[in-house]
């Protein structure tokens, strides 16, 4: 094909409305008559994607019998193909709803080639589709297209079914007792902390055993049923996550090339305004390689304003409609991005409770609240995971809500998120769903739009350098201006926003110059064709590719440290199936894998399971450390390596420990279990002899419980106090099942005799004095942070020097053990020092 080939067939059918290619579509066409394979067309949404699409289906087709699929992310956008591609004359079906409903003129034209098949995801890919292959794949937004095939490929058993889910974490700790979230989250505590990994030795040595629990449990036709029949015969080579929100088992990338109506095409051609690198999305997709176009100019889309929040804690939904409510009544229509689906049905609720006018509507799946929301005057489309796919140009909707960051809209991409933090490809794909964001409400060139990214970590992670650098040019400068004029409060930039949709400019801000870097190393073809490798049970050419990878990513230690373990994972199964030399490799490379990645809980996983194997008696400890350093880490994250946001977190936290609430002061001491120490905890609202709060000390675990004491009239503990401390620490024994003590909180260092007397696993602790040794730590806090990095090996030096600095992360626990009545301090410089007493 010839590029003049193309401009011959678009002269054939333009139209009034489209009299004339625009020069970056024909920049894109020329590039892509010039390709033998596939092709990623990124170009904003109203630039002509869409003719660029239907001009090279059309082309294709002219050979007899060629088959083009137009696949879409929602019958929407089908329909928006299908009335473009008539209204250039071109032959076009759509297909929509169930198979059985289609009509079988439309299936036999697309089966024979005469016409372009039109649809959506999820009538092309299925158990049973209703058309034949294609010969050409067309797939736009194709960002979509991730969770579809994604789910084709994913069991998740969710925290709301109570049974299974307890009994899979019940054998997980039973077989491996080291992974603490799993216990955690049997024991009903949440941490706070990301997702554990299982090992893969580990997994694949209990796959057997919750084979037989899911075939026994799954309801027959239940998407979870269809996907465990993708899964079942891999469950040994897949990813198995535990979280606070399900147990899922789903390959690391989807093997979507086993789905005949991926592999038998041709060609394909992805179509998105945001398509990142081609490498990243080969890997997101599980496809074959591919070559990214687009004009050497984007064109601009409309002006925007962009608005960060200036808060140190991330605003709860009512405190965020009350913060937005001047232009939420003034502009009367807002769209609301979430993350994920448990925070998008809360706002949902929120919005729906506000008072605020119109319609609150939940975007999810094929449902088209898109449209009405759209045509409507006033009203709320709240979304899941979703950032493509959605256009509101013009007054269809000039207000935009991020409440939380896009890192992550799965489980198993939050674990890449917490414990693979230098994987390439991490902050371009944060990158690109911002801009990706940052795109659906201003459409064309004299469009305005307003934009709120509300969570205060979007604050910290644009205030890194390298992660303005992942963003693209105008993107990159609007989100620099909003960094500029944060401090002034979101309160002030909600007026700046007003001002703006009425027409006033801010003053233009240009980003800094970008850094130069070298380009990052792409392993995704090995990647996925490993993957393929390891669900067609051919384990040592997946073990090789997988050594590929792990040499290209050379710096990249943990994502490094991943590929190697899959690699022993491959070849482990290699000698379960009788390679004789394979089981000493598959220990080695797990024992270099578990070297490679540094210092988190998914590599202290590696090193458990490298122990178990070898039937060592040598373990390792709990200690706790890799759990406080992951809550750090989220600090960080949080909050930042610089900037005002982190001292205003320990100001808060620690002008709530001094507050003369009680209910503020045990909220507080949870928060510090949590946030400073990666601790379980929590402040339960008491009704029936329930502790204040209470910390879960590791190895081996114990409960650590709290009653605070303000004493406002008797300014002193009593035995009333010492009654109730003793009841907090036996009912917490009683419904663990573990040892548990408390301890007393008060501002007075008093106490009667007969108080002291009887204290037993009850110790009595100053105010004063618990938040002197929540200032030391949070001082050592400050010296990681000052060396914090994203590099595993700085974090490391950064970590063992702080460990140095601090007690042990159960030395409260250890100081109940001193004589009664009142707790001091440890000598925050010796780990395991003894109690002054």
């Amino acid at each position: 094909m010839s590029f003049q080939e193309y401009e011959g067939l678009f002269a054939e059918h333009r139209s009034t409305a489209v009299p004339s290619l625009w020069e970056w579509q024909r920049e894109v066409l020329r590039a892509f008559s010039e390709l033998d394979g596939d092709a990623a067309v990124e170009l904003p949404t109203g630039t002509g994607k869409t003719l660029i699409a239907l001009l090279i289906g059309e082309h294709f087709r002219a050979t007899p019998g060629r088959r083009i699929a137009y696949v879409a992310g929602n019958k929407q956008l089908a329909q928006q193909v299908e009335r473009q591609a008539r209204a250039l004359d071109f032959p076009v079906v759509r297909f929509e709803g169930p198979k059985e409903g289609w009509d079988e003129p439309s299936v036999r034209a697309f089966n024979f080639g005469q016409a372009i098949g039109v649809m959506n995801y999820w009538n092309y890919f299925n158990a049973s589709p209703g058309v034949e292959p294609a010969d050409l794949l067309i797939l736009d937004d194709v960002h979509l297209l991730e969770g579809p095939l994604r789910e084709m490929f994913t069991v998740e058993v969710p925290r709301s079914e109570g049974q299974l889910f307890k009994e899979i974490l019940r054998r997980i700790v039973a077989a491996y007792p080291y992974y603490s979230r799993a216990e955690d989250l049997l024991n009903d505590l949440d941490t706070g902390q990301p997702p554990e990994m299982l090992a893969f030795p580990d997994s694949a040595d209990l796959a057997p055993e919750i084979k037989d629990l899911l075939d026994a449990s799954l309801r027959d036709g239940s998407p979870n049923w269809w996907a465990w029949r993708s899964i079942r015969d891999q469950l040994e080579v897949c990813c198995w996550i535990v979280s606070i929100r399900a147990v899922s088992f789903a390959p690391f990338v989807p093997p979507t090339q086993t789905l005949g109506h991926f592999r038998s095409p041709t060609r394909r051609l992805y179509l998105s305004a945001t398509i990142g690198t081609a490498d990243d999305l080969q890997r997101r997709l599980g496809a074959p390689p591919m070559t990214k176009l687009g004009p050497s100019v984007q064109p601009r889309q409309g002006e925007r304003i962009v608005v960060l929040s200036d808060g140190a804690e991330l605003l709860d939904e009512d405190d965020l409609v009350t913060e937005l409510r001047p232009i939420l009544e003034s502009r009367r229509k807002a769209l609301w991005l979430c993350a994920r689906k448990e925070s998008a049905a809360r706002l949902q609720m929120t919005l729906a409770l506000s008072g605020l006018p119109g319609e609150v509507r939940l975007l999810e799946g094929d449902n088209g609240a898109d449209e009405p929301f759209a045509a409507g005057e006033q009203g709320h489309l709240v979304t899941a995971g979703r950032y493509d796919g959605m256009d509101f140009p013009g007054d269809d909707c000039r207000v935009e809500v991020v409440p939380e960051v896009p890192i992550a809209t799965s489980d198993l991409e939050e674990f890449v998120s917490a414990f693979l933090r230098d994987a390439p490809f991490a902050k371009a794909r944060f990158g690109q769903r911002v801009a990706q964001a940052l795109g659906r409400c201003n459409r064309s060139e004299d469009d305005r739009a307003a934009y709120f990214l509300t969570d205060p970590e979007f604050r910290a992670r644009f205030s890194r350098q390298e992660t303005l650098d992942a963003l693209t040019g105008p993107v990159r400068d609007d989100i620099y201006a909003a960094l500029v004029r944060v401090d002034r409060g979101l309160e002030a930039g909600v007026g700046d926003a007003e001002r703006f949709l009425d027409g006033e400019s801010p003053e233009a801000v240009a980003a800094p110059p970008r850094r130069e870097e070298g380009a990052q190393p792409e392993t995704a073809a090995d990647e996925v064709q490993g993957i393929l490798a390891l669900w067609a049970d051919d384990f040592l050419g997946a073990a090789e590719r997988f050594d590929r990878v792990a040499a290209t990513l050379g710096r990249s230690t943990e994502y490094r440290g991943f590929w190697l373990a899959l690699r022993a994972l491959a070849l482990k199964r290699a000698a379960d199936i009788g390679y004789p030399t394979a089981e000493a490799q598959a220990r080695q490379a797990l024992g270099a894998a578990a070297s490679s990645g540094g210092l988190s809980s998914f590599f202290t996983r590696l090193r458990h399971s490298a122990i178990r194997i070898e039937e060592s008696d040598q373990g390792l400890a709990n200690d706790g450390d890799d759990d406080l350093f992951a809550a750090w880490d989220r600090l960080m994250d949080r909050y930042g390596v610089a900037g005002p946001q982190f001292d205003r977190w320990v100001e808060g936290l620690i002008a709530e420990l001094r507050s003369g609430d009680h209910d503020t002061v045990a909220r507080a001491v949870a928060r510090v279990g949590s946030e400073l120490l990666g601790l379980g905890s929590g402040a339960p609202q008491a009704t029936s002899g329930e502790e204040d709060a209470f910390w879960e000390v590791p190895g081996p675990r114990r409960t650590l419980t709290f009653e605070v004491k303000l004493a406002p009239k008797a300014r002193k503990l009593v035995n009333d106090d010492v009654n109730q401390a003793e009841g907090a620490a036996t009912a917490a024994a009683t419904s663990r099942g573990n040892e548990a003590r408390c301890i007393l909180l008060t501002p007075y260092q008093d106490i009667d005799e007969t108080a002291a007397a009887r204290l037993n696993r009850v110790r009595a602790m100053t105010i004063d004095v618990f938040i002197g040794q929540v200032e030391t730590v949070i001082a050592v806090l400050r010296d990681y942070r000052r060396q914090w990095s994203d590099d595993s090996q700085r974090r490391v030096g950064a970590r063992q020097a702080a460990v140095a600095a601090l007690p042990s992360v159960d030395w409260l626990w250890r100081a109940t053990s001193c004589e009664p009545p009142w707790i001091q301090a440890p000598d925050p410089c010796r780990r395991g020092a003894p109690p002054v007493v």
